[in-house]
């Protein structure tokens, strides 16, 4: 964005009114008991398609029926985060309790998680995961989990 033909001819404030630039994200944490946590962060990796939501709300765009006039400023062209549908939310939610001893419960919800690899970074299916956990001073520690793919695609 920043060697546009806007930049380059002395417009930056054009430039940073670009909603997909911005991004949004949470986190959140609240403990229920001494033994039980619930965690949750959410990513919205673009503005763009968040201001277009509320925009809808305020009234039709008198221009979007015009295929020859955009709003978005000349000499912009489309970003990073709309190739990689950024406009789409992730996060993860972690329920996580130690109530039983020795031993830790964990369930976790992940709605397209990234995770990085070595060509950048990928976007993750969906799922859902249980899991018990034996922990402390045992001579054989487990774990046992299930999980449940939500997306058509797999890893």
């Amino acid at each position: 964005a920043w060697n546009s033909q806007q930049f380059t001819e002395g417009r930056p404030q054009r430039i940073l009114g670009d909603p997909s630039l911005y991004a949004l994200g949470g986190r959140f944490r609240a403990g229920f008991s001494r033994h039980t946590v619930l965690k949750a962060f959410g990513e919205l990796g673009s503005l763009k398609g968040l201001l277009g939501r509320f925009g809808s709300l305020r009234g039709a765009d008198p221009n979007a029926s015009n295929p020859n006039v955009t709003n978005t400023p000349t000499g912009i062209t489309p970003s990073l985060s709309d190739e990689l549908g950024d406009e789409i939310p992730r996060g993860r939610v972690t329920l996580r309790s130690t109530a039983v001893p020795y031993h830790v419960f964990t369930a976790d919800w992940s709605h397209r998680e990234r995770f990085q690899t070595a060509d950048g970074y990928e976007v993750g299916p969906s799922h859902v995961t249980a899991s018990l956990a034996s922990r402390g001073p045992q001579h054989v520690n487990y774990r046992v989990g299930v999980r449940q793919w939500l997306d058509d695609t797999i890893p």
